[in-house]
Order: C-alpha cells, then sequence, then structure tokens
C-alpha cells in the first residue's frame, strides 16, 4: 500500500470514527444531529450534497479494496519466472554477495556495501566502493574485482551483470584505523 493510499485510509478511518461516535451518540438519545440530517435532506441541494459524500465514500472504499488485494513486486527485487514458478531475489541479498565476492579479492582491504540497479539493457548494474593497500595495482584489482562480480554473480543468482563500477576510495596499509563510510 503506497503513501497516498495510506492518507486516504487514515482520513477514511477519522471519518468512519466520528459517524461511528454520532451513531452512538444517536442511540443514547441525542437527537440534534438527527434533525440536521432530516433538515438537510428536505432540500435538493442537501439531498445532493449527500448523495455526493455517499459516491465519494463508495469510491473510496473501493480503491481501498483494491490497493489491499493487489500484489505489488518489492521494489529492488530480481524477479525470475520459470516453469516452476516465481523467484524472488531482494538487493539487499544480491548487494550482500557482491560485498563478500569482493573482500575475497587479493588487495582489497575493505569494502563498502555495493548498490545494485536496474540496467537499462537488462540485468543488473553494480556499484561498489573499496580500499585497497599500498603494495597492489589499482587496474589490477579492480579489474579482477569487476570480473569476479560479474561472474559470480550470474554463476549465483543467475541474472547477467552489465557496467560494474569500482570507486577506491582510499589506499593504503593503515586502513585498519579508519574503515570506509
Amino acid at each position: 500500500m503506497g503513501i497516498i493510499d495510506r492518507v486516504i485510509l487514515t482520513l477514511y478511518t477519522l471519518s468512519l470514527s466520528g459517524l461511528s461516535v454520532l451513531t452512538i451518540l444517536l442511540s443514547l438519545g441525542w437527537t440534534d444531529p438527527l434533525d440536521a440530517v432530516r433538515t438537510g435532506l428536505s432540500t435538493p441541494e442537501g439531498r445532493l450534497l449527500t448523495g455526493a459524500v455517499g459516491g465519494l465514500f463508495f469510491i473510496v472504499s473501493l480503491r481501498l479494496m483494491y490497493s489491499g488485494f493487489v500484489r505489488r513486486p518489492r521494489r529492488g527485487a530480481l524477479v525470475q519466472v520459470n516453469d516452476l514458478g516465481r523467484v524472488e531475489v531482494s538487493a539487499q541479498a544480491v548487494s550482500g554477495l557482491v560485498s563478500r565476492t569482493t573482500r575475497q579479492v587479493v588487495g582489497v582491504r575493505d569494502v563498502k556495501a555495493a548498490s545494485i540497479f536496474g540496467d537499462p539493457r537488462g540485468g543488473i548494474a553494480v556499484r561498489v566502493r573499496i580500499a585497497v593497500g599500498s603494495d597492489v595495482s589499482v587496474p589490477d584489482v579492480t579489474g579482477e574485482v569487476q570480473r569476479r562480480i560479474k561472474d559470480h554473480v550470474r554463476d549465483v543468482v543467475g541474472v547477467e551483470v552489465g557496467p560494474v563500477q569500482v570507486a577506491v576510495e582510499a589506499i593504503g596499509d593503515d586502513l585498519g584505523k579508519k574503515t570506509l563510510r
């Protein structure tokens, strides 16, 4: 349920709560609201307003029923449908896989959680931030990171990996004192 539906549901619930309190008060003998309704319904404008409010409540009821039963796919989930059914892999799960794969590359000292994006050409795009040691070749390490991410995510998740962007944010051996943020 989206934010707009939640706002509508809140207003709808508050309106029905007020109507419930009014009904309880009417049952206890307070007739002023009932007299006001009778007076309002005696004029054409009052009947038109009552019909419009009833129609609005009916439309809102249908909208809320629809949004309650319609199941939308989760954001950031990779969805694969095959003969056996549907498989969803969350972006968070893929991000964790990318981080673990990146940490296994020799020369990588620290990894910031990877970001996963949908690639317009199909599959996913990955962005990962790393820190490397000062005794390694940055082009060699980043190339290995890109290759391993592409291969491992394709093998494990079954989705093609498009561009893999690697940002080296620190180079050095004293990275134990400072972690990437």
